[in-house]
């Protein structure tokens, strides 16, 4: 089944003010969707970096699109890609569609 939550708007509420002219008053509400929680491919980037890896930008962007941009979905990813021996061998394996870190 795919997965639909990316479809559904996250709503928060803002609990305390912000100072003036900028931010959320208390008691307004702000929609955050899937596409505004995700990483950009300097984001992706840097995350990799920081375990160790270093891809190209048609990699990360395969990885990106494989996972959605979710923060989740690279963390595992970069640990996944520390373990393996052949980075584009792993991205090829995710880019599956039964991969387990797909959307």
């Amino acid at each position: 089944m795919p997965n639909r939550c990316s479809q559904w708007p996250t709503t928060v509420k803002s609990l305390a003010r912000e100072g003036p002219g900028g931010g959320i008053d208390a008691g307004e509400l702000a929609e955050i969707r899937a596409s505004d929680l995700a990483f950009s491919t300097a984001e992706a980037g840097l995350l990799l970096a920081r375990h160790g890896s270093t891809l190209t930008a048609g990699q990360l962007e395969c990885l990106i699109r494989r996972t959605g941009g979710w923060a989740a979905g690279l963390r595992l990813a970069a640990v996944c890609l520390d373990a393996h021996p052949d980075p584009d061998q792993f991205l090829k394996e995710l880019a599956t569609e039964g991969s387990a870190l797909t959307a």
